[in-house]
């Protein structure tokens, strides 16, 4: 019976559009950009739409709750002035009861905002800055680090 439950067990890796899995347990996602690294072969890249797809611009993962999210993404609203493509992409809410401390953020057509599915456990420290540069990772911030 064990090396029946071992493979579901090992493979929980989520997949663009895969749902919930066995019993009802969600599946996990890690980003795993890495700096220097193609975009393209990260895991990021199949959970993006195609106009989401940067060559040039940057992705921010950011959570509604989170303190450091809200002063990254009030800095962008101040210093970025449409000079690039944005991407916003919101982790959905780990509790119902979660404050949203995010007052301010980057708007207008260069900005295109995605709400993460919530039948997926994402795992990441939010935020996360990611700037791409002729497909490229350029620059690769997680956590208290944006705010350096």
């Amino acid at each position: 019976l064990c090396l029946v439950a071992l493979p579901i067990l090992i493979d929980r890796e989520a997949k663009p559009g895969e749902t919930n899995g066995p019993g009802g347990l969600k599946p996990w996602a890690a980003i795993d950009v890495e700096q220097g690294a193609k975009l393209s072969a990260s895991k990021l890249w199949g959970w993006l739409e195609d106009d989401q797809r940067l060559e040039d611009g940057l992705i921010v993962i950011w959570r509604r709750s989170c303190e450091v999210c809200a002063d990254h993404l009030r800095m962008l609203a101040d210093t970025e002035q449409g000079e690039r493509d944005l991407v916003l992409l919101e982790l959905p809410k780990e509790f119902d009861d979660e404050k949203d401390v995010v007052e301010r953020k980057p708007f207008g057509g260069y900005v295109q905002e995605v709400l993460l599915p919530d039948t997926v456990i994402w795992d990441v420290v939010p935020p996360v800055h990611i700037e791409v540069q002729g497909g490229i990772v350029t620059k690769l911030l997680k956590g208290m680090d944006v705010m350096k």
